[in-house]
Order: structure tokens, then C-alpha cells, then sequence
């Protein structure tokens, strides 16, 4: 989701925690903004994420597009 409404520039990743306290969060950008963000591995994370991703449920309720780096077998 983030990917899309950033205009493919942000994408968050890794979220954890319990309920709406959120943990963890770790975030990929187009170009790198902060060099104390070691999670941020840039457009290498955004495609990383993208070959691995099945599209589920919630990636159909927010109308998300399938990505060209996602196998075809894995987009709803």
C-alpha cells in the first residue's frame, strides 16, 4: 500500500507489534534520505519484496496492482 501511494518512492516493510502499537518498522526509499536507516536497502528492497509477494485478500480490497516483478501465479 505504501509502495502505491507514495508513488512507487517509500515502502514500508516489516511491521510487528500488537494492535495499533506498531514496532519495528523498517523502510525501503527510492534514494536513500537518512544514512542512520540500515534497514533501508532502496529500490534493491523494493524488488526483493515484489519477487517473493503474494498478493492476498487485503492487496484485492485496496485495489493494489499486480507488480511486473511478481510471478503471475502469485497476483490475485
Amino acid at each position: 500500500f505504501t509502495h502505491q501511494v507514495s508513488l512507487t518512492n517509500v515502502m514500508i516493510v516489516d511491521l510487528q507489534g500488537v494492535g495499533l502499537s506498531l514496532t519495528d518498522a523498517a523502510m525501503h526509499t527510492k534514494f536513500a534520505t537518512d544514512p542512520q536507516l540500515l534497514t533501508d536497502q532502496m529500490t534493491e528492497g523494493h524488488d526483493n519484496f515484489f519477487r517473493t509477494h503474494v498478493c492476498n485478500a487485503l492487496c484485492k480490497k485496496l485495489k493494489l496492482p499486480p507488480h511486473a516483478l511478481q510471478p503471475e501465479s502469485a497476483a490475485w
